[in-house]
């Protein structure tokens, strides 16, 4: 994670993916300088870091397992399989049961 976050890992990240990168040092760089300078397109997301807020993520070591439980859950609802009432009941258990006991 200490890599994925620092600028060189960034950068690779930024290059090879087009995603923003979210360390802002890594814009100052010449590297990415000269990256987005050659892509227009992709030079236009760079603004929307701005508009962005902070990443959220559930504590503990259920995080993504978490988000799953919570799409899985929502899209009996929208695939009107159950009733969001009854939905709910049962995502807050599973979410519950996920996450860690303080």
């Amino acid at each position: 994670m200490k890599f994925a976050s620092s600028v060189p890992g960034q950068t690779i990240m930024a290059t090879r993916t087009t995603y923003l990168p979210a360390n802002d040092l890594a814009l100052k760089t010449r590297q990415l300088g000269d990256y987005y300078a050659s892509r227009p397109n992709v030079r236009a997301l760079i603004p929307a870091l701005q508009k962005m807020g902070p990443w959220e993520a559930f504590p503990g070591k259920n995080s993504v397992k978490i988000t799953t439980v919570i799409k899985n859950h929502l899209a009996t609802v929208v695939l009107l399989k159950a009733a969001p009432e009854q939905v709910l009941e049962h995502m807050a258990r599973d979410v519950t049961d996920l996450l860690p006991l303080h």
